[in-house]
């Protein structure tokens, strides 16, 4: 019947122009990309826009209607774009220190060189917080894993990096150590969810793969807390 529809007019499909065959196309193709990580839930899929209001309000401004749905489809777009990002700045300040703002929240906090590479070591440096960043995503990727699928909190969870730089230039980390301290029994998780969560937090998917990171997890019951 669709296909009927489409060709019950001769200038539809005359010289050439098949304009029949075009839109069935393109309602399949919204059809498949509508659910571009599943199967399609439909076999076509035509995309309207209620143009109601125009019909009753004769005052409506056709132009200023059609801007006002294009600017919030922009801000829409803008809004997912930016979703996955975040911004930060930075000032260098002298003596070898930086003075890092968090984008979002506006905080701020200092950097310093370490004193085996001229500095005072009076704050984290790069390094530091590269290797102190593992840690926290490691353990804050476990409580989202504890909330969602197992249901409960991690209160207490304490962490250890320890950091290694190379020898030999150029200068690099090359091991990164940490040792984790569960404040619950590992018969809490017997499927092993919460190691396999931390094992593939974004930061630990981020060290290079020359760089040693060995992990190890302590349970309540099993080890002395820290």
């Amino acid at each position: 019947m669709a296909a009927r529809l489409i060709g019950v007019f001769q200038s539809q499909i005359a010289g050439g122009k098949r304009y029949d065959l075009a839109i069935a196309g393109r309602r399949l193709a919204n059809a498949t990309f509508f659910t571009s990580h599943a199967t399609d839930k439909a076999t076509a899929l035509t995309w309207a826009r209620d143009l109601t209001p125009l019909v009753r309000d004769p005052a409506l401004d056709v132009e200023a209607f059609t801007l006002a749905h294009l600017d919030r489809l922009r801000a829409d777009v803008a809004a997912r774009l930016c979703s996955g990002m975040v911004k930060s700045t930075g000032t260098y300040t002298g003596g070898l220190t930086c003075e890092l703002t968090h984008g979002p929240s506006g905080r701020t906090f200092q950097t310093d060189a370490p004193k085996d590479n001229h500095g005072r070591g009076a704050a984290f440096s790069p390094t530091d917080l590269f290797c102190a960043s593992l840690g926290a995503c490691m353990v804050t990727t476990m409580a989202i894993a504890a909330k969602n699928r197992l249901g409960f909190d991690l209160p207490g969870v304490k962490w250890e990096v320890t950091k290694e730089m190379s020898a030999d230039a150029p200068r690099r980390i090359v091991r990164i150590a940490v040792e984790v301290w569960m404040p619950i029994p590992k018969d809490r998780d017997p499927e092993g969810v919460l190691e396999r969560a931390a094992l593939a937090c974004p930061v630990k998917r981020s060290v290079a793969s020359e760089v040693e990171c060995p992990v190890t997890f302590r349970w309540s019951g099993t080890t002395v807390s820290p």
